[in-house]
């Protein structure tokens, strides 16, 4: 079931991970992440897309600051991006995160980037992460999975 949730920020569209679900962040391009060329900059679409990631953390009841607190990183590991269209200013997007694979020490993440207006997949990312304590990597913590085992 989705759930609508507003307030003082963007939209929210919120899917439990759990069971196959997903999460789903909106948010609109602002003028100042536009480059040279008048569209978004490739950097950004990183920006985009951990933004989504800590809303998906907040919403589960574990905000990011709560690892960071408890002594544990959460690090990415690799970052693949396929950029599919242009974004520009204005442009509205829905940002989903779901869980592709899980092991010991590792959580490898999906997530696309869908423009609002036309239903068009705009990027498409895959990300390999970790947590690590004391420099060291450790194994993804269940306070981590009950967001996104």
């Amino acid at each position: 079931m989705i759930t609508r949730l507003s307030g003082n920020g963007p939209m929210l569209y919120f899917r439990p991970m759990k069971d196959g679900g997903s999460f789903t962040h909106r948010l609109r391009v602002r003028s100042y992440e536009l480059d040279s060329y008048n569209h978004v900059n490739h950097a950004v679409y990183l920006n985009y897309f951990e933004t989504a990631r800590i809303e998906a953390m907040r919403k589960a009841g574990r905000p990011f600051s709560w690892f960071g607190d408890n002594g544990i990183q959460l690090l990415i590991a690799r970052a693949e991006i396929d950029y599919k269209a242009p974004l520009t200013l204005d442009d509205e997007v829905d940002i989903t995160v779901e869980v592709l694979e899980t092991g010991r020490a590792k959580v490898i993440l999906g997530q696309d980037m869908t423009r609002v207006s036309d239903g068009r997949l705009m990027a498409r990312a895959r990300l390999i992460t970790c947590c690590a304590s004391g420099g060291k990597v450790i194994p993804v913590p269940a306070e981590f999975l009950e967001i996104f085992g």
